[in-house]
């Protein structure tokens, strides 16, 4: 008696399982690696908007550096400007502050810049020091 041979295309159900299984979790992986990558590019946008309103507050300095050099206290409208400075970084950083204090060194007029920003539970801090 003569053996039937039959041919056999396409895959078993215990293959098409596997390569289910395999793929499930390949697309899980990727799925959580686009979520941190997400996260990171939010961080990275909130650092350059602070790294922008840092070099604002330095140009608001530097516009007052003759009144800041010859009085004793700092000038009404160098005040006001800060606060712009500080209202403008509560606006557009999650829990966004600014601040800048300037003192007398030796004949050098020290600024030092500072901006924290709170993005989950991760504090962030970016400063500069100007001397005039």
């Amino acid at each position: 008696m003569p053996k039937e041979h039959h041919d056999q295309n396409g895959f078993t159900l215990l293959e098409s399982m596997v390569a289910t299984a395999i793929f499930s979790f390949a697309f899980m992986a990727l799925s959580s690696l686009f979520i941190v990558s997400s996260q990171r590019f939010n961080n990275n946008a909130e650092y350059i908007r602070a790294s922008i309103h840092l070099s604002d507050g330095a140009e608001r300095v530097v516009s007052f550096r003759h009144e800041l050099k010859t009085n004793t206290s700092p000038p009404t409208g160098f005040t006001k400007n800060i606060n712009a400075w500080q209202s403008n970084i509560s606006q557009s950083l999650p829990q966004g502050r600014g601040q800048a204090t300037c003192d007398f060194q030796n004949t050098e007029l020290k600024c030092a810049l500072s901006i924290q920003w709170q993005t989950g539970t991760q504090q962030h801090e970016i400063s500069r020091t100007l001397v005039l």
